[in-house]
């Protein structure tokens, strides 16, 4: 079975058109602020923190009752104003290294 120039061409163009459509994809959510490289937490809530293969995975609860009753052995509940101090720590202290 042979392939001509034309299917492989057409390929191509589809396959560079799902690519660019990622890319702006990814672009529009950067702008949007779906995709952050800072955590953003609030104050005044309090978060659930599990550990997944090395990343850190926090729920949102409005008041502290609500995270302990969620809260599972390896978990740990953490107020925002607690997760926003160590974040700022942790950041100047790898900007030292």
């Amino acid at each position: 079975m042979t392939i001509s120039a034309v299917t492989v061409e057409h390929r191509a163009r589809y396959t560079m058109s799902a690519v660019c459509g990622l890319i702006l994809f990814g672009m529009a959510a950067w702008d949007a602020g779906w995709l952050q490289r800072e955590p953003s937490y609030k104050n005044d809530s309090w978060y659930l923190m599990n550990e997944h293969s090395g990343f850190g995975v926090t729920s949102e609860y409005q008041d502290k009752s609500a995270c302990l009753r969620d809260q599972k052995t390896p978990s740990a509940c953490r107020s925002g104003k607690s997760l926003i101090a160590d974040h700022a720590k942790n950041a100047t202290s790898i900007k030292r290294s």
